[in-house]
This record gives C-alpha cells, structure tokens and sequence, in this order.
C-alpha cells in the first residue's frame, strides 16, 4: 500500500492527500519512511491546513514527535470545528507518546464542556475522546 498512498500525496485534491498522509501514519513502516521528505513538505504547505494537519500526524507517528506535534496541538485553536476535532482525533491516535499535549487537550475540553453551553461540544468531546486515548496504553516512544 506504501507505493500507492506515497502517490496519493501529490493528487491534486486535498482530501485525497489528507487521507494518504494518515494512512501512512497508520502503515508506518517502510511506506511511511520513504514518504517522510514529501510529509515534511506538506507539513509546511499552507495550500490546505487538513493536509497539514494529516501530514504532521504521519511525521509524529516516524518517530518525529518532538518536531510536529506542536501543530498539532496549535490546531486545537483553529476557528473551524472540523480542524480542530480533526487535530484532536489525530492526537489521540498517538497515544500516549503524544502525552506532552495532555494540559493543551485538558483545556480544550474544560473550555468546550458538553453541556455547560459554551464553547463547542464537539471539540470538547473530541478533545475527551483524545485523553482517554493517550491515557490508556504504555508510551511506545523511543522502541522500534
């Protein structure tokens, strides 16, 4: 599946490139490795803050933690709702290696609290699911 979801990264629709970019953050492996330098440039690309966000999971999920997952924490504050549960979702799938963003995603769901009419429940929601994620499993960090 590598071969294919490396070429999926450069079609021209950015919903096609957000879903190759975490797959391969999901593959891992071989795949994932030799799509790493065309993640790196859609991690800086601004064309499509989704494709950032996708490409930056990926990069989290090579071993990069330290380098990507700051965006996807800041993406938490994007002002549209499928960015930011987006980010979230994204961030839990990490587990507990992406525990560094536990205070950023304890604030966002104290901010978005289901049923205290303010904020965004979804967020929130997505921001609870994201803690639970990160908090159940052993860190696999640093082990190959």
């Amino acid at each position: 599946a590598g071969p294919v979801l490396r070429t999926c990264l450069d079609h021209e629709d950015a919903a096609v490139r957000y879903l190759a970019a975490v797959q391969l953050g999901q593959l891992g492996g071989a795949g994932l490795t030799d799509a790493k330098q065309r993640l790196e440039g859609l991690a800086s690309d601004k064309g499509s803050m989704a494709v950032q966000i996708a490409s930056s999971y990926a990069l989290c999920r090579s071993g990069e933690i330290e380098q990507h997952l700051t965006f996807l924490v800041s993406a938490l504050q994007h002002p549209l709702r499928g960015v930011c549960c987006s980010a979230a979702e994204l961030i839990g799938q990490l587990g507990p290696d992406a525990s560094p963003a536990i205070s950023a995603l304890e604030a966002t769901a104290e901010a978005n609290r289901p049923g205290t009419r303010r904020g965004d429940y979804h967020l929130g929601g997505a921001a609870l699911n994201a803690l639970r994620k990160i908090k159940a499993a052993p860190s696999t960090e640093g082990q190959e």
